[in-house]
């Protein structure tokens, strides 16, 4: 399994004296290629990041480190310094090579030169002298080797304007397409006598991008090496990352620069409390007291860090768009930022101290934003956008500038940070979570998981740096691959991607600002302080010799406030919008308020106290000078309310029995409503409880009146009302207050129709009675219907004139009965007759009469018809037009028994069956006088016949 010590000492042991060692005879560290060196293109790369890898750990020393470190590092750094040099000019000037033994022929076969440094490799080596020379534990000969190699380089790079190659030949940059390869290839340059293909590198190559230029200057100044005669931008800016600083740097640093001056705003707030008594020591309202306070409200700053914020992102990009980026008017963003938002300060401080202390404070706070730096923080987050478009191995290589801009500017690591945890995330999600990246963007969870990796593993796990060209989960996915790892089983590297990620991780990613110095703060109090005694002096002056003093101030609400001393001992208190009043109080010596008055929306307030009239009283009236609002406490201790054109009535007026009384203490109510309706209520008068009233019409009369209701003294509830869509009139009174329908105990109606219905329940007469009249205020002559519930239960309905009769009475034996519950039912038909009807009574189950007149005597009866209780069935008939009566009887089962007929002609014939089925006949003449006699009869008498039929016949004999 991989372990640091043993990588260690295979990474610096030298090929081929040791077998597993991966430094070649120059001191490069390199792979080993079927038993060969190889790879040695990257040597100077890897030897670059070697030196890292060793410094870095050496922050923090183990026993390997205390033996071995710092000669190694002498020996990385004598190669990087002596080694790749090379392509002597004619002035005898040496370039910087890729290795030795890496060397590029002519089209003839011919030597031309050693293979030239490309830009990808000086990250790593400025990376590189930097930790040399700051690791606490390198000893003199190391910074001194690590100085050195810098300063060859920033000499050479500031000669040849800031590329590492430049002496270019004739055709040079000319490429080449080979069928089979997706890469070009040099025309003119080959890597053998044989013609050997080299990869072409264009001329981009061996330029120096600003940001790399930044890494330099930052390094060398930390090394001690001059840098303020540098020309940084002595190239124009790429355009591609002018419109990248343009379209989103911009607007990212004036966020920042937002941020920065936001947290400024929040502590430049200072205040002092005080106390001053004017006039009279017993004037309680005579004491001034505040605070002087200087701070910025709330809306002010998100006013000046709006315009701020405007301010830097137009500047940044005015000035990329006119390269004055290059001058010494890149310095002036913080100036112009501040300038811009100098009138939207407190003036009590003035112009010049705010410009000073906004000044001191933001260099302290965002010292990016000092001089042209925020040029340089531009320029790396421009970088890092254009960076997300870049293949894995320029990911790689450029780790190295961002994270020597981080180690030698604290304050450009805290504007950094952000861009640079965004773009690991992205290249994360996109298949390559680069250790290196995620070092530096603090990911400690992916940096320990691919340490882990990398421990899990033999040193041979992969052919190949784990932070090169290949992303990184492709690289993992070829490592695990039993094909790739057979077809690569001659190629060897070093595990340097473990090394190099366990020192970083050990040594911890770069640090921000961890401290702000605060002196500015402490002069922002001192000035505040000389304020306020001028302020507290500048109040007696004024109240003694004016007779007066007045003050604005502003509540924690943010209202402007004006109070006023007099020298007569009232105090009063105005507010103010938009510089107009909209509210005045005044008090009195004795603290009394004697006067308010308050506009709020454009309406008017004004209150008044103990006057002769009331003891309170207070008027609201519209913009357009309507009143809207009035409440008077009377003498006699009652509250008022009155309002006019709410969003819910036209009118509302309220009187409360006492002053500050709750809803139990109400006595009068009116209501004028949106529909044009006025209501009036009232509580606890003389006559009754409550009584509301309802008129169609706001000031209506008696006959606009549509609703009333009373709750009586004796606790009943009526209700009352008119010209529904459902009646003309409607009345109802319940037994007890707010009682349901179970309470009902009379009802009124008048119907559409023009019918009145009255209803009355639980009388002492009747459990509920019901009449309706066929008009209004009918009389007895009118009536039309008659429902009673009699006390013992029975239900009687009883109607006139209806279309089937002109008169129909029934009646049940219980309430709400049915047809079987029916014991009487009295009729008078249209055409005259009477008609009775009666079931179930103690003589017979049913009898039925029927009479030729109404209110006819037993002379007029023509019909008659009894269920006798023994079962038998009665029918008697007068006055037909076949005889002058018909009786006949029939049995239980239905067989007649009895019949008896007086014909017109004066004969009577009686008929009798008995049990036995004989029959008997017997007919009298006129005078009762047998004269034919048939069957069984054997009475010769019509009295003994009589006398053997039940019941006896009413007939019409004068005899």
């Amino acid at each position: 399994m991989v372990n640091r010590i043993d990588e260690r000492n295979k990474l610096l042991a030298v090929f081929p004296e040791d077998p597993k060692g991966f430094r070649d005879q120059h001191g490069y560290i390199i792979d080993i290629i079927d038993g060969h060196p190889g790879t040695l293109g990257e040597g100077t790369l890897h030897t670059a990041i070697a030196t890292i890898a060793i410094a870095a750990g050496n922050y923090y020393q183990d026993s390997w480190d205390v033996n071995f470190a710092n000669k190694s590092l002498k020996e990385l750094l004598t190669t990087l310094l002596k080694n790749s040099w090379g392509n002597r000019d004619n002035l005898g000037r040496v370039h910087p090579i890729r290795h030795p033994d890496v060397k590029e022929y002519d089209v003839n076969g011919k030597f031309m030169r050693h293979s030239p440094l490309t830009k990808d490799s000086v990250g790593a080596i400025v990376a590189a002298t930097y930790y040399a020379y700051n690791c606490p534990n390198s000893n003199q000969e190391v910074r001194m080797l690590a100085r050195e190699l810098m300063t060859k380089w920033t000499e050479y790079l500031i000669l040849f304007q800031w590329r590492t190659h430049s002496n270019y030949f004739a055709g040079e940059f000319e490429s080449k397409k080979i069928p089979g390869e997706k890469n070009l290839f040099y025309k003119n340059i080959f890597s053998d006598e044989s013609q050997g293909k080299v990869t072409y590198k264009g001329i981009e190559s061996f330029m120096l991008l600003p940001h790399e230029i930044y890494t330099i200057q930052n390094v060398a100044a930390k090394l001690g090496i001059p840098t303020s005669h540098w020309n940084i931008w002595e190239n124009e800016m790429p355009a591609e990352l002018k419109q990248t600083i343009a379209d989103y740097v911009a607007p990212y640093i004036a966020e920042e620069y937002a941020k920065g001056l936001e947290y400024v705003l929040q502590k430049l707030n200072f205040s002092l409390p005080y106390s001053v008594q004017l006039g009279a020591e017993d004037w309680k309202l005579g004491k001034v007291e505040g605070t002087f306070e200087v701070q910025i409200p709330s809306h002010i700053k998100e006013q000046i860090i709006k315009n701020s914020q405007i301010a830097v992102k137009d500047f940044i990009r005015e000035t990329v768009r006119l390269d004055n980026y290059k001058t010494h008017q890149a310095a002036d963003l913080l100036g112009i930022a501040i300038n811009r938002i100098l009138n939207l300060l407190p003036d009590n401080l003035g112009h010049d101290s705010w410009r000073s202390i906004l000044t001191s404070s933001l260099q302290q706070v965002i010292p990016w934003v000092t001089g042209s730096a925020w040029v340089e923080a531009a320029t790396f987050l421009g970088t890092q956008l254009l960076l997300k478009l870049m293949g894995p191995d320029v990911i790689s290589y450029t780790v190295w500038s961002f994270t020597s801009e981080c180690e030698t500017r604290p304050e450009m690591r805290d504007i950094l940070k952000p861009g640079i945890q965004n773009f690991f995330s992205v290249i994360r999600d996109e298949g390559n979570p680069n250790g290196l990246w995620a070092w530096l963007a603090e990911d400690s969870d992916m940096v320990q998981q691919q340490l882990q990796l990398f421990e899990s593993k033999d040193s041979d796990y992969s052919w190949k740096f784990a932070y090169g060209s290949t992303p990184f989960n492709q690289w993992v996915a070829e490592a695990e691959d039993p094909s790739e790892k057979q077809k690569n089983s001659n190629k060897h590297t070093s595990r340097l991607d473990y090394l190099i990620l366990d020192s970083l991780a050990e040594k911890k990613a770069p640090l921000g600002i961890t401290n702000i110095n605060m002196d500015w703060f402490e002069e922002f109090k001192d000035m505040v302080k000389q304020l306020a005694n001028q302020f507290i002096a500048q109040i007696k002056n004024q109240f003694v010799q004016v007779g007066n003093y007045t003050r604005e101030i502003i509540t924690g609400t943010g209202e402007l406030i004006r109070e006023t001393w007099t020298s007569s001992m009232e105090f009063t208190q105005e507010k103010l919008l938009q510089g107009k009043v909209v509210a005045k109080n005044t008090w009195n010596r004795a603290s009394d308020l004697i006067h308010r008055w308050i506009e709020v929306d454009g309406k008017i307030s004004e209150e008044y106290w103990n006057r002769l009239t009331e003891k309170y009283w207070k008027g609201v009236w519209s913009q357009s000078g309507d009143m809207i609002e009035r409440v008077t406490h009377t003498l006699d201790g009652k509250q008022i309310e009155e309002y006019w054109n709410r969003t819910t009535e036209k009118y509302w007026k309220g009187v409360w029995s006492k002053i500050g009384g709750t809803a139990n203490d109400f006595i009068q109510r009116v209501t004028h409503t949106l529909d044009g309706k006025q209501i009036e209520e009232y509580w606890n008068r003389t006559t009754e409880k409550y009584w509301k009233g309802v008129w169609s019409k706001i000031g209506g009369t008696g006959n606009d009146l549509i609703e009333r209701v009373t709750h009586t003294l004796d606790g009943k509830q009526i209700e009352e009302y008119w010209n529904r869509t459902t009646e003309k009139y409607w009345k109802g009174v319940w037994s007890k207050i707010g009682g349901t329908a179970n309470d009902l105990i009379e009802q009124v109606t008048h119907t559409l129709d023009g019918k009145q219905i009255q209803e009355y329940w639980n009388r002492t007469t009747e459990k509920y009675w019901k009449g309706a009249w066929a008009s209004i205020g009918g009389t007895a002559n009118d009536l039309i219907e008659r429902v009673t519930h009699t006390l013992d239960g029975k239900h009687i309905e009883e109607y006139w004139n209806r279309k089937t009769e002109k008169y129909w009475k029934g009646i049940w034996s219980k309430i709400g009965g049915t047809a079987n519950d029916l014991i009487e039912r009295v009729i008078h038909t249209l055409d005259g007759k009477h008609i009775e009807e009666y079931w179930n009574r103690k003589t017979e189950k049913y009898w039925k009469g029927i009479w030729s007149k109404i209110g006819g005597t037993a002379n007029d009866m023509i019909e008659r018809i009894i269920h006798a209780s023994d079962g038998k069935h009665i029918e008697e008939y007068w006055n037909r037009t076949s005889e002058r009566y018909w009786k006949g009887v029939w049995s239980q089962s239905g067989d007649m028994i009895e019949r008896v007929i007086e014909k017109r002609n004066g004969l009577m014939e009686i008929e009798v069956w008995n049990e036995a089925g004989k029959w008997g006949k017997s007919v009298f003449n006129e005078a009762g006088e047998l004269i034919e006699q048939l069957g069984e009869t054997t009475s010769k008498s019509l009295s003994d016949i009589l006398k053997s039929i039940s019941p006896i016949p009413t007939i019409h004999w004068g005899w």
